[in-house]
């Protein structure tokens, strides 16, 4: 860092220079980061929300920022209005885009895009219907290579997608160690049997 400060004394220093400046949150006893992050969304200054280490308060700030987009694509005729809050929540990488998209309506393709796009698991979670969020759980395990993501996908809902999970990754990484957490014979044997090849 500057000076050769660490990054931790470096984020310690500018939190304090943020409580010093939000001269009403000075005085405020218990949080302090929620008096922080109420001046971050009042200013519109996304460096407040890095600084007290809250990802909420930049989604929060995504989301308040693009109001008035998203009303817009309510007003678009009803097979459009999905469509149109999808696309802003890619544009933005942002999750909590999704979660505008009225009731009446399934978010789950926002969602599923969304993590593909950004390969996290944390948003395939929340996608409602099991079986859509084991294979997004798949997908996103697969392209980031990251096995310990397919002990996530319910092997009472979907052992196919769990132990083709393990399956594909053992095969990118050439790792038979992950054949033996394939549940079902037929599969593992297959794993070993390519990995031989």
């Amino acid at each position: 860092g500057a000076y050769g400060f660490s990054e931790a004394i470096v984020k310690k220093c500018q939190k304090e220079v943020y409580f010093e400046t939000t001269k009403q949150c000075k005085d405020v006893k218990d949080s302090k980061e929620t008096c922080v992050e109420e001046f971050a969304l009042q200013k519109g200054d996304e460096k407040m929300c890095e600084i007290i280490f809250n990802h909420g308060c930049k989604e929060e700030m995504i989301l308040r920022g693009k109001k008035s987009e998203i009303e817009l694509c309510k007003q678009k005729e009803k097979s459009e209005i999905k469509k149109c809050i999808t696309e802003i929540a890619l544009k933005t990488e942002s999750s909590s885009i999704c979660e505008a998209i009225p009731p009446e309506f399934d978010n789950t393709d926002c969602y599923l895009n969304l993590a593909l796009k950004l390969n996290d698991i944390k948003i395939c979670k929340k996608i409602w219907n099991d079986y859509t969020k084991n294979s997004c759980i798949k997908e996103v395990a697969i392209n980031t290579r990251n096995s310990k993501a397919c002990e996530e996908i319910s092997e009472s809902l979907s052992l196919v997608d769990r132990d083709n999970c393990f399956e594909e990754i053992a095969l990118l990484l050439h790792d038979s160690s992950l054949c033996e957490k394939i549940k079902t014979e037929y599969t593992k044997r297959n794993c070993f049997e390519q990995l031989k090849k």
